[in-house]
C-alpha cells in the first residue's frame, strides 16, 4: 500500500505518559469497509452502523477519507442506504 494510506487519520494520544499513534474513527470505518471481504461483511456493516449512531461522527471527514482511499463509491452507497 502507498505510504499516505498509513498517515491518513492518525491521532496522537498520551496514555500513561507515553505518546501513542491511533487512527481516528473515520479511518477505522474506512478500513473496515475497504477490507470487508477479509474481515466479514456483517462486521463491517455493524462498524458502519455503530459509527452512524455516534454523536461525534463526522460524515464530511468520512467522505474525504473515502475519496483518498479510493472507496468513495462504496461509502456513498452505504450512506445512501443508511441515511
Amino acid at each position: 500500500m502507498r505510504k499516505p494510506y498509513y498517515t491518513i487519520g492518525v491521532e496522537q494520544l498520551i496514555i500513561e505518559g507515553n505518546i501513542v499513534n491511533v487512527y481516528d474513527s473515520e479511518k477505522t470505518v474506512c478500513d473496515f469497509i475497504k477490507f470487508k471481504n477479509k474481515l466479514g461483511f456483517d462486521t463491517a456493516k455493524e462498524v458502519f452502523k455503530t459509527y452512524l449512531g455516534r454523536e461525534d461522527r463526522n460524515i464530511h471527514k468520512l467522505v474525504q477519507y473515502s475519496k483518498m482511499l479510493r472507496i468513495h463509491s462504496t461509502i456513498d452507497q452505504y450512506l445512501k442506504i443508511s441515511i
